[in-house]
Order: structure tokens, then sequence, then C-alpha cells
């Protein structure tokens, strides 16, 4: 689970830490990490608990294999700390279930007399907290597979509950890099998106592709036949052909323009889809899923001219 999760245990085999390692200066560290929350005090998701959790383990098991133990549980006891800070008012049963490890590790360590002993402790609470993160990602799996099965049967408002309850649990667990998140889990929001598009909610639809793209920032480079993923060609044509005449209205939005220039790129119809994300830009200059696909027609554009002819 964890390789398909992108994060792996730092298992205490690593390299001893270099003799100038403190609790103050890896704590910079640690805290420049993980800077945004703790600076605008705003609270941790699930992934950025992971993250967290993550980037004190990197910290500390170098610190511990160098025999620094009360370094380490002193590092472990500030992570931990932040993390309960910085979550108390999340909402949601699985977050708490992160956060209830945590919370017995930290009683746990108060009791022992040793310094090696109650880093251990933390460090239990550590891998139980995560256990519980990586865990939902199997959630979110199990309910991208119910929408892929309903989208199949083109009950299209079934697929587009699945698919959303599987993207509001991604949003949640992905840390703040999602690229070290697999692929499969990061496209709930676009399969979300392709479900609106099917029940022609085309406001929808772009919202939820934009969901995604923050979470799959190359996916303009992806080029994909999107009717084949209907159980019927017509249905994808019927809705095609609908989204092409709301954009043909002056008074459509820049969601609807960047929607039709998203099944325009994907299709491979390149210079129709550019136009499309113009239009976006001139109703909206802000449109940050018109912007993506622009800049990276762009870079494509000048990567090309910059290889030259083959001689």
């Amino acid at each position: 689970m964890w390789f398909r999760c992108g994060l792996v245990f730092a298992l205490l085999v690593v390299q001893p830490a270099a003799a100038e390692n403190n609790v103050e200066r890896i704590w910079r560290e640690l805290e420049a990490r993980i800077a945004d929350p703790i600076e605008l005090h705003t609270t941790f998701t699930r992934g950025r608990v992971a993250e967290t959790i993550q980037a004190a383990i990197d910290r500390g098991a170098p610190l511990y294999n160098g025999g620094a133990h009360g370094d380490t549980y002193e590092i472990y006891a500030l992570i931990v700390k932040t993390i309960l800070e910085r979550s108390r008012d999340a909402p949601g049963d699985s977050t708490r279930r992160m956060l209830v490890p945590l919370r017995e590790a930290a009683r746990r360590s108060e009791g022992y007399a040793s310094a090696d002993r109650k880093a251990w402790a933390l460090r239990f609470g550590f891998d139980a907290a995560l256990l519980e993160w990586s865990a939902d990602f199997d959630r979110v799996a199990s309910w991208v597979a119910l929408g892929d099965q309903y989208f199949k049967r083109a009950q299209y408002e079934e697929a587009a509950a699945a698919f959303e309850r599987a993207a509001d649990l991604i949003d949640e667990l992905v840390p703040s890099d999602s690229q070290t998140v697999a692929l499969d889990y990061r496209l709930a929001p676009l399969a979300l998106g392709h479900a609106h598009f099917a029940l022609h909610d085309f406001e929808l639809s772009a919202q939820a592709i934009q969901r995604g793209l923050r979470l799959v920032p190359d996916w303009p480079s992806y080029q994909i036949d999107r009717a084949a993923f209907h159980r019927d060609r017509k249905d994808y044509d019927r809705a095609f052909a609908a989204l092409e005449a709301r954009a043909g209205d002056p008074s459509a939005s820049a969601d609807v323009q960047f929607l039709l220039g998203y099944e325009y790129y994907l299709a491979g119809r390149h210079e129709d889809g550019r136009q499309q994300f113009e239009r976006a830009l001139e109703t909206d200059p802000e449109h940050a899923g018109a912007r993506l696909f622009l800049d990276h027609d762009r870079d494509q554009t000048d990567s090309s001219s910059s290889t030259g002819p083959a001689v």
C-alpha cells in the first residue's frame, strides 16, 4: 500500500545523523517543510498530517541511529503537538481516527522514564496514524470502481454520486505534492467531471475537472477517446452537441467555453481547443483550467521549435 500511496515508512535503517544535529535546527527544517499551515494557522488535512509525520520520521530516524534518543523524542513530541493543534477543528471521523493513536502515544510516552522508550512510543503513534491514512485510499478505489460500474451502465447520476465521494476523499488525503500519490486515485475528480458532462451539467463538469487538474497537472498531455468510455457513443455525441450549442451562446460562461476546449483538446483537436481556452480567458482572465491548457500548449510549441529539424 505504501508504494501505491507514494509515501514509504522511513524505517530506522538509515545512516546516522551528523554530530551537529540538534533539536532547534531540525525543528526549523521541519517547520520550513510544513510552513504554510503553521504560518496561516490552517487546519491540517489528512494528507498534510501524513506528510508531516513522514517529515518527522525522515529527520528523527537518523537522529535516533546516531544515538540522540532524547533529541529524537523532542522532535517527535513537537510534531505530535503541532499536528494535534492544527487538526483540532478538522471535520470527519477519518481525521479523528488518525489523531487517536497520536494522542494515545503522547499519553503513554509521558509515563516512560527513558528517552529511548519515549521516542518509540511516539513512533508507534506515527505508524498507526499512517495506517489509518493509508486505509482511506482503499475507500477511494472502491468508490471509483463503483462509479465506473454505473457509468458503464449509462446510469450517470449514480456514477456521479460515487465519483463525488471518491473526489471528496482524495482532496483530503493527498499531501502538498500530489504527484506522490498514484494516478488512479488522483483521477477521481476528473471522473466526476466526465459523469457531469454525460448528464449535461456542464458547469459542474468544468468545476470538477478543474479540481482534477490541480491533482493531475500533466493531464493536458494525454489524448483520450472520451466517447469510448460510454456504453453507447451516442450518449457522448449528444452531450457534445449540447455543449457546442451552449458554448455558441454569447452569454456562455467561461466554464462552458473551457469545457468545450477541454473536449476538443483531449480529442487531438488542439487548435479548436486553443480557441475555446482563449474565449474562456476573455470571459474570465483568471480561469485556471484554460490557463493550464494554454501554458501546456505553449510549452509544447516552444519545445518543438527549439528542437529544430533533423539533419
